[in-house]
């Protein structure tokens, strides 16, 4: 049964939280809000795809994303202090937000140009050094360039993956889950929802660079619904956007979706009047392990935990559109865009137990913050 949890403000500013918690997936409490700030204007009308660089600004780390939503350039901006707020109750505007500067003004770069196409979405890879894309779409629709959008390579297809349903999110995958429940080289997931199609999000584990030059890229699929079997409570107009694999010692780790529910018909779309919650669902990577094993079919996960952060979102509840980590750090940024706004919201991810500690954390990650917006 679905049950209602409220939680303290300094946790998560009055959201609600729908599902039934488990000891082993990270406790959606354990995101502490940080606050919200602006992307600087040439990266306002976003498409998707922000990427968290740890080697940006000078070391500290920095943002880089896609800017206008009709050219698909990649750039990169500075992470500034958030406002910490509660937007219903405190009365915050958007003009209130401190807003980031500009390292790298949007320029081209090689992200895939697909008539009808979705995204794109994007994720910085360390260990290549590499800048990872994809968008949603009918063809060969992901790779990868240097930070600069320079060198591309790709754009390629996933082996075995209907390309529709992928490329509106890319994530890392936690190093260590990657290593012990995947083929070697898979280090990313991408996916989608494909409306009325996929009956509910999307998730493949893939391998973004293409040896030998070989066509397309080894993939396995970890979510995967379809008519015959679908998430229970999909609807038609649910959208997601953006994606994280958000860990963190002591308190386990999740697989975050962020985007839009439209919670008048879950489970049962009659097309009744929509009313769409800007949202997240949270997965239990151990269940997905199962998958990758083939203990279970694709179809099988469902979200552990549904978030609603309404009380957060700025603008008419359409979503979130895209979502980035920073591992070090244990920060989740999630993006909601509505055309001519764009705002990026901050959260710090707690370890267990819950001591004094927790609130020194999330100071710390307040404090990584600062000396970012001062580079």
């Amino acid at each position: 049964m679905r049950r209602t949890l409220v939680l303290a403000v300094v946790v998560f500013a009055a959201m609600a939280i729908h599902g039934t918690a488990s000891a082993q997936p990270l406790d959606p409490a354990k995101l502490e809000y940080l606050g919200a700030f602006r992307p600087p204007g040439d990266f306002v009308w976003m498409n998707g795809g922000i990427g968290f660089y740890p080697a940006g600004n000078g070391g500290v780390g920095s943002m880089i994303s896609f800017g206008h939503d009709w050219q698909d350039n990649l750039g990169e901006y500075t992470i500034p202090d958030p406002v910490n707020f509660k937007k219903k109750a405190d009365g915050f505007v958007y003009g209130d937000l401190t807003v980031a500067g500009v390292i790298k003004a949007p320029a081209p770069s090689n992200p895939p140009d697909e008539p009808n196409a979705g995204g794109p979405s994007a994720e910085y890879l360390a260990d290549i050094d590499k800048v990872v894309y994809g968008s949603n779409g009918y063809g060969a629709s992901h790779g990868y360039s240097d930070v600069g959008g320079t060198n591309p390579q790709g754009p390629w297809a996933l082996t075995g993956i209907d390309m529709r349903r992928v490329g509106h999110y890319i994530c890392e995958i936690s190093p260590d889950w990657a290593t012990a429940n995947l083929p070697a080289g898979q280090v990313c997931t991408t996916g989608f929802n494909w409306a009325q199609y996929g009956r509910g999000p999307d998730l493949y584990a893939y391998d973004p660079d293409s040896p030998d030059g070989n066509s397309t890229l080894p993939a396995t699929k970890l979510i995967e619904y379809s008519g015959s079997a679908p998430w229970a409570e999909w609807d038609m107009d649910d959208y997601w956007g953006g994606s994280a694999w958000v860990e963190t010692v002591g308190s386990g780790s999740a697989v975050i979706l962020a985007g839009r529910k439209d919670t008048t018909n879950m489970g049962n779309d009659t097309n009744a009047a929509d009313e769409f919650h800007p949202w997240l669902l949270l997965y239990d990577p151990d269940v997905l392990a199962e998958v990758a094993a083939g203990a279970k079919t694709p179809s099988e996960p469902v979200p552990y935990q549904q978030v609603d952060l309404t009380d957060l979102y700025f603008g008419n509840g359409m979503g979130f559109d895209a979502g980035a980590y920073d591992r070090a750090n244990n920060i989740l940024y999630i993006q909601e865009d509505e055309s001519t706004t764009a705002v990026i919201h901050a959260f710090q991810v707690i370890p267990e137990p819950a001591t004094m500690g927790m609130l020194a954390l999330g100071f710390a990650g307040l404090a990584v913050l600062r000396r970012r917006s001062s580079q």
